[in-house]
């Protein structure tokens, strides 16, 4: 992000307008006496993208008004990977005078188009997207706040250290370090699972060993194919003296036999043998 120009009103010790431009300067130094306000401008430049300032983060914003003034207001044009963007912001008294405006320049229509229409919050989020930092990461990044750098200047070994994290955000790398080792522990322990069973069970086997399984077991696999192959084929090829199976002549069902109904026994008359029942009219004692 490259500030091109900044206008301030009623912020903090500029109550009137003022105007500042940025334009072909690369390098350059804000001086002044102290209370002259070169911290404001850096203050008016994070309030505009963030709403927010270093030494105030986001609460207690009304500091920033300029007294017996109803509000602020701060215009920054800033520059990010060659196109040219405007954020214009307002803090009033009242949460009903706040506003916020996020503007990009259109050099072929040459003018200023309108990147969110929306609420504050969608607007900051947008903003954020464009710079590629939120205000965290701006603070510490790239706009360093006051008191920080003397304090790292006169602090002890252990001080700066720390101050140094903070402004950097290194506690990220903090707990990627402490999570490497004890990932570290983690798998050294394994290793030494896996050497000790090595050791142990697997103490006698030689190079000569394997080898001999290897051939082992080439020559399972190699029987193990030969008796599916045969198998097969069995259940392919037809049966001996018929060249097709199909061709074979179907036996004919038996019928089945019925029984013959029972005749009863013939009766034994009173004067002789048992003897067969005649028809009517035939001689005899029987009937």
């Amino acid at each position: 992000m490259k500030p091109v120009r900044l206008s301030v009103q009623g912020f903090m010790p500029f109550r009137l307008h003022q105007h500042v431009d940025f334009t072909g300067l690369d390098l350059f130094a804000i001086i002044g006496p102290t209370g002259s306000g070169k911290s404001a401008l850096l203050d008016a430049m994070t309030f505009a993208l963030y709403g927010a300032t270093p030494r105030l983060g986001l609460s207690g914003m009304e500091a920033l008004i300029s007294q017996n003034e109803q509000g602020a207001s701060v215009s920054l044009e800033f520059e990010v990977r060659g196109q040219l963007h405007r954020v214009a912001r307002s803090r009033g008294r009242k949460a009903s005078q706040n506003a916020l405006t996020f503007e990009s320049w259109d050099a072929a229509g040459e003018r200023w188009n309108t990147q969110v229409a929306g609420k504050i919050a969608e607007t900051n989020v947008r903003i954020a997207e464009v710079v590629g930092l939120d205000f965290a990461a701006f603070t510490r990044a790239v706009l360093l706040p006051q008191g920080e750098f003397s304090a790292f200047l006169k602090g002890k070994n252990t001080e700066r250290q720390k101050l140094l994290g903070d402004l950097l955000n290194l506690g990220e790398v903090a707990q990627m370090a402490t999570f490497a080792r004890e990932r570290s522990k983690t798998l050294d322990a394994q290793l030494k699972g896996i050497h000790q069973l090595l050791q142990g069970e697997y103490a006698d086997i030689t190079p000569e060993v394997l080898r001999n399984w290897q051939r082992e077991l080439a020559a399972a696999e190699t029987r193990s194919q030969e008796l599916a192959d045969a198998r097969a084929k069995s259940r392919t090829r037809p049966l001996r003296g018929c060249a097709n199976w199909a061709s074979w002549p179907r036996r004919r069902a038996r019928p089945v036999r019925r029984s013959r109904p029972t005749t009863p026994r013939p009766r034994a008359c009173a004067g002789g043998p048992l003897r067969r029942r005649r028809p009517a009219g035939w001689p005899g004692c029987c009937r």
